[in-house]
């Protein structure tokens, strides 16, 4: 493991902390075509790393392939899928595991209110050139809306770069 692993991992459970959003409190985007976000669709893939229970009564972290121009091996290929699942299990579930040595106590508390997807797009464009926040929260509308009662659920997408790990 890199020896930066925990400073890194710390800051993406701050990140995920920080950006988990309340799925009724953000709005589709009207701008984006549907047929766009059902092109996307097709392409990405949704993999079920931990799951805990239902969606709908469960902190959903969703963990996307974000990549820059500026990566050396940016998660942008095919090629690049089995580093991307190694790296989620190598940070966030291994916080999330109670007794590792990268456990954050907190969360790894907590394990089983969590659900973790990784969101494989092997295509995807360059994080502002092609794709931003706005696609990710129709992404996530679509992918995880409606909640069966909509005061609970919910779903964060913190990213993770190759670079970073």
């Amino acid at each position: 493991m890199k020896s930066n692993m925990k400073k890194q991992l710390t800051a993406l459970l701050i990140i995920m902390s920080s950006i988990c959003l309340y799925a009724g409190n953000v709005k589709s985007v009207s701008e984006i075509v549907q047929t766009d976000i059902d092109s996307i669709l097709k392409k990405i893939e949704i993999i079920p790393v931990m799951i805990n229970g239902d969606k709908n009564n469960r902190i959903n972290i969703v963990i996307m392939n974000r990549w820059s121009s500026k990566e050396t091996e940016p998660y942008n290929s095919p090629a690049m899928r089995e580093e991307f699942l190694k790296d989620i299990d190598e940070s966030l579930i291994a916080a999330l595991t109670p007794g590792d040595e990268r456990a954050q106590t907190t969360y790894a508390n907590y394990r089983e209110f969590f659900n973790v997807y990784g969101l494989w797009w092997p295509d995807m464009p360059e994080w502002g050139k092609g794709v931003d926040l706005k696609i990710v929260y129709e992404i996530r509308d679509r992918l995880f809306l409606p909640w069966d009662d909509e005061n609970t659920g919910w779903v964060t997408y913190p990213v993770i770069i190759s670079s970073v790990l």
